[in-house]
């Protein structure tokens, strides 16, 4: 049998390793030392030491964890979530395959998931691809079609896309990358995003509704929310949905209903209503104290 590893980090990696668990299916982890990254996405691992064999490591290149990443015993090594360029200025032996959550050569590059959130892409996907001299740029082992509901919140393709990964992580150990054809990818449909800051999410309720609620989507969790300013007050917004499509209803900004199923706010064209919010570090479910 083909022996795999899999480097992961973060919120996506802490689901990957809770499905593979599930499947009874326990490859070689290799992650960050928490207390080497340290940013909102980052988890703790440790819950998994006694089910995984987990390798930490405290740095991001594989120049300075060669001595202990050429230990490994491995053929094939699937990157979720993981630093794109670690691998930029090395060939390890194994094989490396790397994953973008993207209907690759579109939304190269790191914040995609937001991205696409913010666009309103409706037809995304899962890429597994070599790696290359460019960024998110290699031959396409394995692309699989996700569909982003009206509805759906990052959390979802989130979900989605650890399923799609523990499977193929499966695949890969059973039966290497005999089945997969690799394709070029067509430079001339490639494009890259900027990642994305705070201030991308700031909301401005000059806008119309439909906008705004895919900025809101754009930024809820796990990701560090869009946000306006109440009275000084920083309101971060994770949940919200548009209630009139279209129209004047007020001035932007301006509170029309507060009650038990939101705050309806006026947009620029339309309004929106806020039905999960955090303030001072405190969440508020529909009635939002504005």
């Amino acid at each position: 049998m083909v022996k795999t590893a899999v480097f992961t980090a973060n919120i996506i990696g802490f689901k990957l390793l809770e499905k593979l668990h599930a499947f009874n299916f326990y490859p070689q982890i290799v992650t960050y030392d928490t207390a080497f990254r340290r940013t909102n996405q980052s988890k703790d691992f440790s819950f998994f030491e006694d089910k995984f064999k987990i390798i930490y490591l405290q740095n991001n290149t594989y120049e300075h964890n060669k001595n202990i990443l050429d230990r490994l015993d491995c053929d094939n090594v699937v990157c979720i979530d993981w630093t794109k360029d670690f691998f930029k200025k090395s060939r390890p032996e194994f094989n490396v395959i790397q994953m973008q959550p993207s209907l690759l050569p579109k939304y190269r590059g790191y914040g995609c998931i937001s991205e696409q959130f913010e666009k309103g892409v409706y037809q995304s996907g899962v890429t597994f691809y070599k790696p290359s001299d460019k960024v998110d740029a290699g031959d396409i082992i394995y692309q699989k079609t996700l569909r982003i509901e009206y509805d759906d919140y990052p959390e979802d393709f989130i979900e989605n896309i650890v399923n799609i990964s523990a499977e193929f992580i499966i695949n890969v150990e059973k039966n290497g990358l005999k089945n997969y054809k690799t394709l070029p990818q067509n430079e001339d449909e490639a494009f890259y995003i900027i990642r994305k800051r705070s201030k991308n999410a700031i909301l401005d309720f000059g806008r119309d509704a439909y906008s705004i609620y895919n900025q809101i989507r754009a930024f809820s969790r796990p990701f560090f929310g869009a946000y306006f300013y109440s009275n000084g007050t920083k309101v971060k917004v994770f949940r919200a949905k548009t209630e009139k499509w279209q129209g004047y209803f007020g001035e932007p900004g301006e509170i029309i209903k507060n009650d038990e199923n939101g705050a309806e706010i006026a947009c620029g064209s339309g309004t929106i209503t806020l039905s999960e919010v955090e303030i001072n570090n405190q969440t508020y479910y529909n009635y939002i104290p504005l």
